[in-house]
């Protein structure tokens, strides 16, 4: 295969025939083109192209194993660039991204936007309302923590376990604190409406205590919003009856898929805590809801 084997018919090296085997055979007729061949062929003596054959063969190999070596390596990268981002956690292995635009206008509809309704707190309470999940006590150093903290308290173990704790995860924590903060803004309507919506849980405290969880609430998003620091660009959009532009609230992010994660804590929750009765039936474990 190729021109390495040919037969050398330029006269000086008649009946002579240059041998090659292995990857250079496969690989040569890609190194030069036929006119660079030619002028090889006629102005190098056969001794110096054999002699060369060695040299040529261990470039190339040289080059592929730097280029399969440079392949792994991306590929190991590109693989564990988000584990290596974030922390260990017992859902890792859920997470996933996917790319969109977010409907996101200024005043878009949503079924968790507007004044309170059964239907609107339920839908709230069922994005965050989970149990626990197991972590094992041997990542517990992952986590930079200790079964004894500092301060003399102990980390909760799972009920009727000695080697697994529990935890839940922090996007849920986030998202009963932005329910909180969505329900302080709607305090007085809940105040009116008793007729139609029941008072939550967390209005039902002393006046200092409920400024204290709301203050918590609006400090751990403040602080999980600088932590994340989005970097995704906010475009602004010409707008004639705004002199300085309109944002685009829908901007293209890249996002992870949430309900993957949900689903996970809803598989995986232990001690599932009471839910609050929204439509005055029963009350029901977050497992049975839909």
């Amino acid at each position: 295969m190729g021109f390495l084997r040919r037969t050398l018919n330029d006269g000086h090296f008649e009946g002579e025939e240059v041998q090659s085997e292995g990857i250079i055979e496969e690989v040569a007729p890609f190194l030069w083109n036929e006119a660079t061949r030619r002028k090889l062929e006629k102005g190098i003596p056969h001794k110096v192209r054999s002699a060369s054959l060695p040299i040529l063969l261990t470039i190339i190999v040289a080059l592929m194993a730097s280029g399969i070596t440079f392949w792994i390596t991306a590929e190991w990268y590109c693989g564990a660039c988000n584990s290596t981002n974030d922390l260990w956690s017992p859902a890792e292995e859920q997470v996933e991204y996917f790319d969109l635009d977010i409907d996101n206008d200024f005043a878009a509809g949503s079924r968790y936007r507007g004044p309170p309704t059964p239907e609107l707190d339920a839908a709230w309470e069922e994005l965050w309302h989970f149990g626990y999940v197991a972590i094992p006590r041997d990542k517990l150093s992952a986590l930079n923590r200790q079964e004894q903290l500092p301060d003399g308290r102990t980390v909760a173990r799972i009920n009727g376990s000695t080697d697994h704790f529990q935890a839940s995860l922090e996007v849920f924590h986030q998202l009963h604190c932005l329910d909180v903060v969505r329900q302080h803004s709607w305090a007085a309507y809940y105040a009116r409406h008793t007729d139609t919506v029941r008072t939550p849980a967390d209005l039902k405290v002393s006046p200092v205590g409920l400024r204290m969880h709301v203050d918590h609430c609006i400090e751990t998003l403040r602080k999980t919003i600088m932590c994340q620091s989005d970097v995704t660009p906010l475009l602004i959009i010409n707008d004639p009856t705004k002199p300085d532009g309109c944002p685009d609230f829908s901007a293209f992010h890249r996002c992870r898929k949430f309900h993957r994660v949900w689903a996970w804590m809803k598989r995986n929750q232990r001690d599932v805590p009471r839910r609050m009765d929204h439509t005055g039936s029963k009350d029901h474990s977050v497992g049975e809801s839909g």
